[in-house]
Formats: C-alpha cells, sequence, structure tokens
C-alpha cells in the first residue's frame, strides 16, 4: 500500500530527529565513557564543577565570572568560548533587572550573547546546568551523515539480549522481513569525540536564575 506522505520517510525522519536528540543529550551529558558505545559527556571534562551561588544579579555575576576564570587562569586558548545553556536560563537572564529597574542582560542575549561569548541553547542540557567551553579544544570526528538502511528481506534476531553470533542458532528469535510482509529500517551514527586539553569546560550546577 502507498501513503502520503510516505510511511518510510516519516520513519526516516524520526530516525534521524531521535539520532539528533540522542546525540546532543550524551554530548553535553555528565555520563562516563561507555566503551564501544559512547564516549564522556562534556561536563566530565570539567575536574572540579562549581555550584552557582545563588540567583540575585550579584550571584550571576560571580556564577560567570568564576566560568570565565576558571578557563583564563589556566591559560585556555580562548579561541571559541561559548556558553551552552538550557532555554529556561536563557530567557531567566533575558528578564533580570538591575537595581535601577534596567534589565542587566536582555540586549546581549538578544544577541545571543553572554559576556561577551556566544550562547548555545539547548534543552538538551539539564536547566540547573550551564557550560561555558573553549570550543577550539573539542574535537569531533564523524561522517557526513547516518547510514539509513531499508529492507524488506533481511532476516532480524529480535532481541539484543543474548544476541547469538549464527542467527541460526536461535530459531526462535528469528523473523523474516519477506515472510511476515515488513520493512527493516536501520540506522548506523559513526562518531566521536574528546577534548584537547583537561578543563577546557567549566561547568556551573544548581543555577535557578
Amino acid at each position: 500500500a502507498r501513503s502520503d506522505p510516505s510511511a518510510l520517510a516519516l520513519v526516516r525522519d524520526d530516525l534521524l530527529s531521535g539520532i539528533a536528540t540522542t546525540i546532543d543529550t550524551k554530548f553535553v551529558s555528565s555520563d562516563a565513557v561507555s566503551a564501544g558505545v559512547s564516549p564522556a559527556g562534556l561536563q566530565t571534562y570539567d575536574s572540579s564543577s562549581t555550584a552557582s551561588s545563588g540567583d540575585t544579579l550579584d550571584n550571576i555575576m560571580t556564577d560567570l565570572k568564576a566560568a570565565v576564570s576558571g578557563l583564563t587562569s589556566i591559560n585556555m586558548p580562548m579561541q571559541r568560548p561559548v556558553w551552552l545553556m538550557n532555554s529556561a536560563r536563557v530567557n531567566t537572564l533575558r528578564f533580570i533587572r538591575d537595581g535601577l529597574g534596567q534589565y542587566a542582560f536582555r540586549d546581549e542575549i538578544n544577541q545571543g550573547m553572554l559576556a561577551g561569548y556566544p550562547i548555545i541553547e539547548s534543552n538538551t542540557i539539564t536547566a540547573t546546568v550551564v557550560m561555558l567551553v573553549d570550543a577550539s579544544q573539542v574535537i569531533i570526528a564523524s561522517e557526513l551523515a547516518p547510514e539509513i538502511s531499508i529492507s524488506s528481506d533481511a532476516s532480524l534476531h529480535m532481541e539484543d539480549t543474548t544476541v547469538a553470533e549464527d542467527i541460526g542458532g536461535s530459531t526462535s528469535v528469528v523473523q523474516s522481513m519477506f515472510q511476515i510482509d515488513s520493512t527493516a529500517v536501520k540506522a548506523v551514527t559513526r562518531l566521536d569525540w574528546g577534548v584537547r586539553y583537561a578543563n577546557c569546560v567549566q561547568v556551573l550546577t544548581s543555577c535557578t536564575w
């Protein structure tokens, strides 16, 4: 049967969207490396994260200074420093006022900047975490795009806990796509990342501003 839009195209697009979200989430996480599965998240490259000092304007300034100083004090090149934060933090900063009732950060935030550095906004970042990263020290190796394979003839081993090297050895969990008139879609993404220097990432935690 045919569908409009194409069912396969919808599945492919959903896969690509899911892959992108999964990669983004893992990239900015505090997860340790999983050998053969995924690299360590960016937050692991800060050997001593800093807890936010509070949610007043003075506290925010203290937090921002701590992040910047954390990089400059160890002579990080600061060639491409960027802030990474959740949209909740960006929105809060946009509406913070100083003692005279003036917006403290709105003009800069509206230009996608904070303290002179660009902001990368993503809801895959934990809402209470803010990072300052010298992106020039982050190395990413990746193929240009995920590899999508589609087959109506493949035979699949339909479980992943005790996968047999020879699928013929566990016939009870082997399913022929041809036999059941189905289509299998496989997505493979090959990438890795790391950093050139330790502590090129400064992490602020417990941020409620």
